[in-house]
């Protein structure tokens, strides 16, 4: 958090882990077990919703690499700064990122699945793209299994949005 005069903690400080807490709801005890599944800084990750709850291996968050951002240039970095998206596979271990630029930062990651019987990670990531030197907005769609091939569209926005937005994909509803 930041302290009392509005500063952010150097990022050199925070430490957040995406971990998996696992609760036997059978048994009667309160015990839980925790499991690293990526130990890098990260924030906001996101599974495929359909699979909210339960066993997936597909997720999406936020990453940051402060030593990939233009500090020389742009100084300190936003409060909440994250300039890497970043596709896990759970199940292996296996990671890929996107990075946008040296003076880019990423707002909260939706999923959308390709149609609503796609398996699960066949779809698309969607996340508002903050380019701090124009002061601009954009939302960038990418291939959820090809993260690392970068987007396939940009929407530009004519407005710029402030950092920590958050959002959810709502598919439309059958007319009535």
């Amino acid at each position: 958090f930041p302290d009392a005069n509005g500063n952010a903690p150097s990022p050199e400080t925070l430490r957040f882990q995406l971990a998996r807490w696992t609760f036997d709801l059978t048994a009667n005890t309160s015990e839980a077990r925790r499991t690293t599944l990526y130990d890098a800084p990260c924030e906001f990750p996101r599974c495929d919703d359909r699979y909210a709850g339960r066993r997936h291996r597909h997720a999406v968050m936020l990453g940051c690499d402060m030593r990939r951002y233009a500090m020389d240039r742009l100084g300190p970095p936003p409060w909440q700064f994250f300039n890497q998206l970043v596709h896990l596979d759970v199940e292996t271990g296996l990671s890929q990122t996107w990075w946008a630029g040296d003076a880019e930062c990423f707002q909260e990651p939706t999923f959308v699945p390709r149609a609503p019987d796609a398996a699960e990670g066949d779809g698309f990531v969607l996340a508002l793209l903050n380019h701090l030197e124009s002061r601009t907005t954009e939302l960038v769609i990418l291939e959820a299994l090809k993260l690392a091939d970068g987007p396939i569209a940009h929407v530009k926005l004519p407005v710029r949005l402030r950092m920590s937005l958050h959002g959810n994909w709502v598919p439309e509803a059958p007319a009535a």
